[in-house]
């Protein structure tokens, strides 16, 4: 299960209250020897609203916001219908992978195979997401948009071997080179335009436990401020709101006197 800062942050989701010994398990019983390995030193990359989370629960995470988004796109621009409640009592509705839990393999073992290659898609879309350490929300709806109405429209032409249109681009596609490319363009146009940080609360300045984590988010936020040609007033925003304290936002900016000035001005 995660820690009720990540539940509050962000809200719950099918997975989330996975037992950590069960996440645990998943890693040896799903995920190619591969990406197992590689899991480790995603925790050093990956968005830091993520790190807390165990790479099953991360992967939930990702795949919740991969259906949301999916069924959004389909309604708002190619089919409004609603969800409906079939005659079992089973809610019908789009999905990327499969209803149910996404690790729950599928009750017919012809379709485990299938089942397993977007599993191991979805695993390595998100990594692909850690390893440039960017949020999931940006990844995956950067990514959709670029196959529902970018240079990647082709896969809606596609037909499945029941000859029904392909409505929805498959986990391995996410993470493809043109993909990618489009995915990184849209977050570097986010952070020019404003600093991007946190949300978690474990990287507030009075949370911090001396964890190299720390550290490292206030020298990303320093790397954005730089970059800036006005500094004073989102430093300040940024230490009105606790994710620096004053002495050490005076060490990121040009003119610590501008940002007293501001500071002294804040509500």
């Amino acid at each position: 299960m995660i820690q009720p800062a990540d539940l509050q942050l962000h809200g719950p989701f099918p997975g989330h209250d996975l037992p950590g010994e069960e996440a645990e398990a998943l890693l040896w019983v799903l995920w190619p020897d591969k990406e197992r390995r590689r899991e480790p030193g995603l925790f050093q990359t990956k968005w830091w609203d993520y790190r807390t989370l165990s790479p099953a629960h991360a992967t939930y995470l990702f795949h919740d916001i991969l259906v949301v988004e999916t069924r959004r796109i389909i309604r708002e621009h190619i089919d409004p219908t609603p969800p409906t409640v079939g005659v079992n009592g089973v809610l019908r509705d789009w999905h990327p992978i499969k209803a149910g839990d996404v690790f729950d393999p599928p009750a017919a073992t012809s379709r485990i195979a299938y089942w397993k290659r977007k599993v191991h898609g979805l695993i390595r879309a998100r990594q692909a997401a850690d390893a440039d350490g960017i949020p999931y929300e940006l990844f995956i709806r950067t990514a959709l948009r670029h196959f529902y109405f970018g240079g990647g429209t082709y896969v809606m032409q596609r037909e499945d071997q029941a000859g029904k249109r392909t409505l929805m681009p498959e986990p391995n596609l996410l993470y493809g080179e043109e993909c990618l490319a489009q995915i990184r363009e849209a977050w570097l146009e986010q952070v020019q335009m404003r600093v991007h940080g946190a949300r978690h609360p474990r990287y507030l300045a009075a949370n911090d436990d001396g964890h190299p984590d720390h550290q490292a988010h206030r020298d990303w936020l320093a790397s954005q401020i730089a970059h800036r040609a006005v500094q004073d007033r989102v430093t300040a925003r940024l230490v009105r709101e606790g994710w620096l304290t004053v002495r050490q936002a005076v060490r990121m900016v040009r003119d610590p006197q501008l940002l007293a000035r501001t500071l002294r001005a804040s509500p």
